[in-house]
């Protein structure tokens, strides 16, 4: 007997493949058949009746206005990746004519911990820190979480517990249209890398949002530091441990904020939010770290959105500023050694250095040089033009 047609799966892909009303004729044309009747018997005749039933009775039951999102940790990294990945969804959403996008975060593989293979050993070749299985799982609920309430057309979320309760909500779900197109979880499927991202069209509405409670904290903050008068310009700092040659040349920052107009902008430092404790007295003398920014992606979100200009270097946390079109910003340093910052990384994904993502608006740029002082200054002068021209 082909034990396939005990899986549900086999039944959900051939309606499918044939439509409701067709399988229906194909099965009562296999119970008419003797030697189907003779070779399976009336047993498994009833076992397909049963099946097709639970089928008919899950498309009933879940709603066909959602697209269904499946990130899955054993090809997608614990990171802010979560949010090309977001963006792209949303894009598919919008593409598919549904209404709302459900999340379904699915764990990796328990040989590795839940994640992808070998995490821990690349992050830890690669960083100063020790970082752990714990550090993992903080990330997960600290970044992969949060970023789903920038999303507003996101409805609810599962976090899966292992890889067999994914496979129950796949199965649930398979009938439906679904992110990754065609997610399967064995070979996992990802779609979230950069060559993903080159295919949304320059005219698509996929956005994030700040919501409307951090934007009210954030005005608060504004208000209380009497602020109201300034154009606030934010300066989002890397200073981690891991890949440090991708960190901020925080020298030339404060050099930079140093010459800015105080009459008419006000810098605010955020800081990177794995070392937010450690002290950078350079800073702290003379500028506001802004430091509850770093720990809460609702508020960071809502600070770059009220925030006339924004200024960051190649980092996780500037994707929130990516694909928000309500947020103006200027990202430094794009290149900064090996892998995924690389020239040839950039060129084997499609994305040529010194071009930009088709869905950028006028007021986002990604500035293919290191962030020193004279470039720095160049390209802010540049886009403050850009936007007094245009507001």
């Amino acid at each position: 007997m082909d034990r396939r047609k005990l899986n549900i799966v086999y039944y959900i892909k051939k309606i499918k493949k044939y439509g409701i009303r067709k399988s229906v004729r194909i099965l009562f044309g296999k119970v008419r058949n003797k030697k189907t009747l003779v070779s399976n018997s009336i047993k498994i005749v009833k076992l397909v009746i049963k099946r097709v039933r639970i089928i008919l009775k899950r498309i009933l039951k879940l709603d066909n206005n959602y697209l269904y999102a499946f990130y899955d940790l054993a090809a997608c990294p614990v990171t802010y990746d979560i949010a090309n990945f977001l963006f792209m969804a949303e894009n598919a959403r919008l593409e598919s004519g549904k209404k709302y996008l459900y999340i379904i975060i699915v764990p990796g593989y328990e040989k590795y911990q839940g994640y992808r293979e070998n995490t821990l050993v690349i992050y830890n070749s690669m960083s100063k820190s020790d970082i752990n299985q714990d550090n993992l799982h903080w990330r997960k609920h600290q970044i992969l979480i949060p970023m789903l309430r920038l999303l507003p057309s996101v409805k609810g979320f599962t976090l899966c517990s292992d890889r067999i309760d994914a496979k129950k909500h796949w199965e649930k779900r398979a009938y439906f249209s679904m992110y990754p197109k065609n997610y399967i979880l064995n070979p996992p499927t990802a779609a979230y890398s950069i060559k993903h991202l080159l295919r949304v069209p320059k005219s698509t509405k996929s956005t994030f949002e700040a919501t409307q409670e951090a934007k009210k904290y954030i005005r608060e903050w504004i208000s209380i530091n009497k602020l109201q008068d300034k154009k606030l310009i934010t300066i989002t700092l890397r200073t981690s441990l891991y890949e440090t040659n991708r960190n901020s040349n925080i020298k030339e920052w404060i050099k930079f904020a140093d010459v800015i107009d105080k009459k008419k902008y006000f810098p605010v430092f955020v800081q990177d939010t794995e070392t937010a404790f450690l002290p950078l007295s350079e800073l702290h003398k003379k500028y506001i770290i802004f430091k509850e920014i770093s720990w809460n992606i609702e508020l960071r979100m809502a600070l770059y959105e009220l925030s006339y200009l924004n200024l960051t270097i190649n980092n996780g946390c500037t994707s929130l500023a990516y694909y928000n079109k309500a947020v103006r910003f200027i990202s430094f340093k794009q290149i900064s050694g090996n892998g995924a910052t690389s020239i040839e990384y950039y060129i084997s994904q499609g994305l040529t250095p010194g071009s930009q993502y088709p869905f950028f608006t006028k007021y986002q740029k990604i500035v293919w040089e290191d962030d020193n002082f004279d470039v720095i200054k160049r390209e802010y002068e540049r886009m403050c033009k850009i936007i007094e021209v245009n507001n």
